[in-house]
């Protein structure tokens, strides 16, 4: 990859993990642009999108590619979710089993309800998505309709399981996400073109008004509660689904593809690199520490104007700390060269057997 796109990709990596980690700690209390849902899933969002646009990139074989993505993220998933069932056990006797689902081939997604420690219910819906692409999308070219036709069969689908399986079956499932998937895999699959900085310029502009004008127009039409996704205030159950759905989805792709658009114009940077090659743990570890510390932090650090001083403190002790705390632990356990070793070992063992069952 040049370095121009490995920087888009940090870009959208730490922007991600930041909004997710800001969304976690209360802070659309304060600045709220993505109703109907919380706008940490626009993190999730860009996840998806870089998912997709590394994917249309690769050359590897594609058992070689499942077995390289899927590697760290289960042993990280294991190590985090048997560590939370230790202390859990230790203070309140509970193992907190639902951890464990998105490891068990993702089967949390067959559940209306996050895991013990919410987050890693991504990491079902991310080895779903990485099926989806192994089993069906590799082999296409994805086309702009495509993207279309997903869009629209989306909507469709999340207003149907919004209203007979529930809001979260409905965030977790892949199909909440497939559109985005195959946006990054479009926009991957064309020639690289670098946009104009006016280009990147106007996409930033375009996202501050969006962020804006879409609150003040969903303030008119009104909003009801729900979790993961509220619901617009509109005349009919069923009118109310299908134009939720459509917003998410809307929102989803237009914030995306502008971000997107902005960060193809910012330039690389050795510390925003640190922080999305550090994403996965503060990912994982984020969300039990904000449980442990809040409580006791937060009447001691005021919210100040707009809620800065509470954003800032929350992003140094959820983001930026459990990142230094990965890098140290990346360096201790290795999981690259542990994959890599495995890997060799496992190809050592199937090459031997191959010779072995030949000269038989």
């Amino acid at each position: 990859m040049t370095g121009n796109r490995l920087a888009f990709i940090d870009w959208l990596k730490c922007l991600g993990m930041v909004l997710i980690v800001l969304g976690h700690t209360g802070a659309q209390n304060y600045v709220d642009p993505t109703p109907p849902f919380n706008f940490k899933q626009l993190g999730v969002a860009f996840f998806v999108f870089v998912m997709g646009f590394s994917l249309a990139r690769e050359r590897r074989p594609t058992p070689l590619v499942l077995y390289h993505r899927l590697f760290e993220i289960w042993l990280l998933g294991w190590l985090g979710a048997l560590v939370l069932s230790a202390i859990s056990w230790l203070t309140i006797r509970d193992l907190n089993e639902s951890n464990y689902l998105p490891l068990a081939l993702g089967a949390n997604v067959l559940f209306n309800h996050f895991p013990a420690n919410p987050t890693t219910w991504y990491i079902g819906t991310y080895f779903h998505l990485l099926l989806l692409w192994a089993c069906v999308l590799r082999p296409i070219r994805v086309r702009w309709w495509m993207v279309a036709a997903s869009a629209v069969a989306e909507i469709l689908i999340r207003a149907a399981l919004m209203h007979a399986a529930g809001g979260f079956v409905a965030y977790m499932l892949l199909t909440n996400w497939t559109t985005l998937l195959l946006l990054g895999m479009w926009i991957g699959q064309q020639t690289d073109v670098r946009p104009s900085a006016a280009a990147g310029a106007i996409a930033a502009a375009a996202l501050a008004v969006l962020a804006i004008a879409w609150p003040l127009t969903v303030t008119r039409i009104g909003l009801t509660d729900g979790f993961p996704f509220a619901r617009l205030n509109l005349a009919t159950p069923a009118l109310s689904l299908l134009a939720t759905s459509a917003a998410v989805t809307g929102l989803y792709l237009a914030c995306t593809l502008l971000a997107h658009r902005m960060a193809l114009q910012l330039p690389e940077s050795s510390v925003v690199r640190f922080f999305a090659d550090n994403t996965l743990i503060v990912f994982i570890a984020h969300m039990p520490l904000i449980y442990a510390v809040t409580p006791g932090l937060y009447p001691l650090v005021p919210a100040g104007p707009l809620g800065l001083v509470r954003m800032l403190t929350n992003l140094a002790l959820f983001f930026v700390l459990p990142a230094l705390c990965s890098a140290l632990i990346r360096r201790l356990v290795q999981p690259k060269l542990l994959r890599d070793w495995l890997l060799n070992r496992l190809t050592a063992a199937w090459c031997g057997a191959a010779v072995s069952k030949s000269a038989a």
